[in-house]
């Protein structure tokens, strides 16, 4: 029977807002998980709040035990009892990284925890992975499982005679209250970012934020706008249904039908990622651990930055021509993270092309066993090359073809990525083959076919290739005030 008024108050406070939740997400043509997500990471603006209120001038316990009871508690709402699989990792990891601290086996430890990690994430992904986007545990696990490995590989760096370039090495070993606290600090735990637990850890204790200038200005600009992406996502879904370019009466649309669709349909879910980040961000800025002193440069005075920690570059991400581009405006935490702790890692291989294959397929592991995910990072990499390619032979032209060609340029980037996102939202063979074979594979074979096309083109101002994926991180962060030493995750403006 319905629920009426006194039945409704006689019900606890969560089985109310449960039910609430699942009339707005049947509303929204969306699922519960999905809105139950958008309120945890909306949580972290009056934790923040809170946090200003009460916590901010507090001792460094309370803070730590403040930020990981806060964030197990959104974690428990979100997920349930599937949070359990966080804290016993996170206690699995420290014992492996006390007993490598005591007996002096940093390199082991780091390799233990990687092992372990990416081993409990994928057979969460074995037990519980679906054909569609699955909102669980193995969420903020995915997430998790890139801090422990960070946490580790620190750990052992901060052991080594030389620590590597770009490292952020930890000489002492942590609590476990601090490290509980970092793996669990609600503006990071659920969608990230990732940051160093030496930026974490002095951002608690007071000697990251210098200055307030600015932060409040600065969360509600990142708030409002991740809102806006987030309802536009919400009315796009309506138009453009992820399913329809799987189905079968798909194909009696006329191919430049089927890649306007594709188009769209790969537009909005790309978008869908930038609101979260967005949202999520906002948190970190009220916190404060987004903070950033900008150094006078250039007659230029000092000023505070709320952006070290964004994810996201809105503005460039929409605007660039290139692939390159996209990689210094999307993601940006975990192209960082994957430069630092895989792609130069691999060095040893001595083949930029190599390592970034390396990169890329730890990627695809990352997210699951699927071969969509395989499919869209092979297809990234053969793109990368292929603009590579293309901007080392002719350039780009001067005069009055210099704007249509960057035009043309920010349209086929914007068709490449969205028809990546075939594979990466069908996920399994079927539907990725489906989806790849209503466009006929053009993207595939266009990008496999630049390379040697280009050299039948006469050859016009040579640019610098991208190189790579950690190579284009690189170059963005070339002129950030990135300190790799303290950990503190920046981003160029």
């Amino acid at each position: 029977r319905h629920l009426g008024w006194r039945d409704f108050h006689s019900v606890s406070f969560l089985a109310r807002l449960a039910t609430m939740l699942h009339a707005i997400a049947a509303a929204l043509g969306t699922t519960e998980p999905a809105i139950r997500l958008l309120v945890v990471l909306l949580a972290g603006s009056p934790l923040g709040a809170l946090y200003n209120l009460a916590f901010v001038n507090q001792g460094n316990t309370l803070k730590y035990l403040y930020f990981a009871l806060s964030g197990a508690a959104v974690c428990f709402y979100g997920f349930g009892l599937g949070t359990l699989h966080l804290i016993a990792t996170i206690a699995a990891v420290y014992l492996i990284l006390l007993v490598a601290h005591k007996t002096k086996k940093h390199v082991i430890g780091a390799g233990a925890t990687f092992v372990f990690t990416m081993g409990y994430l994928l057979w969460g992904y074995f037990t519980h992975a679906t054909e569609q986007y699955d909102i669980d545990w193995t969420t903020p696990h995915c997430v998790l499982t890139l801090r422990l490995i960070s946490l580790a590989f620190d750990l052992m760096d901060g052991a080594a005679a030389v620590p590597p370039s770009d490292s952020a090495p930890l000489k002492e070993f942590p609590g476990p209250l601090q490290v509980l606290s970092y793996c669990l600090y609600y503006g990071g735990v659920v969608v990230g970012p990732q940051f160093s637990f030496s930026l974490y850890s002095a951002f608690v204790e007071g000697k990251l934020v210098t200055s307030t200038a600015g932060r409040t200005a600065a969360w509600a600009t990142r708030l409002l706008l991740g809102l806006v992406y987030i309802a536009v996502v919400a009315v796009g879904m309506g138009f453009y249904p992820d399913e329809q370019i799987y189905r079968p009466e798909f194909l009696s649309n006329s191919f430049f039908s089927r890649l306007a669709t594709v188009f769209m349909v790969g537009k909005i879910n790309l978008m869908k990622y930038i609101g979260v980040w967005l949202v999520n961000e906002s948190s970190c800025i009220l916190t404060g651990i987004s903070f950033r002193a900008v150094p006078a440069s250039e007659g230029a005075p000092a000023r505070v930055a709320w952006d070290g920690l964004s994810n996201c570059s809105p503005l460039e991400f929409e605007s660039t021509p290139t692939l390159k581009g996209v990689i210094g405006s999307f993601n940006i935490n975990t192209n960082h993270w994957v430069m630092r702790y895989i792609y130069k890692r691999l060095r040893f291989l001595n083949n930029k092309n190599l390592s970034m294959l390396g990169a890329l397929l730890f990627l695809a592991v990352w997210h699951g066993y699927y071969i969509g995910y395989f499919i869209t990072f092979t297809l990234e990499f053969i793109a990368l090359r292929a603009e590579d390619s293309l901007r080392a032979r002719v350039g780009v032209p001067s005069g009055p073809l210099h704007y249509p060609t960057l035009v043309l340029a920010w349209f086929a980037r914007n068709m490449v990525l969205s028809y990546s996102m075939i594979t990466f939202i069908g996920k399994d063979l079927a539907r990725s083959h489906a989806g790849l074979m209503s466009l006929f594979y053009c993207i595939h074979i266009a990008c496999i076919a630049v390379p040697f096309l280009v050299t039948l083109l006469p050859r016009g101002k040579r640019e610098k290739p991208t190189g790579t994926v950690a190579a284009a991180a690189v170059e963005k962060g070339a002129a950030t005030s990135t300190a790799a030493g303290l950990g503190e995750e920046k981003k160029d403006k």
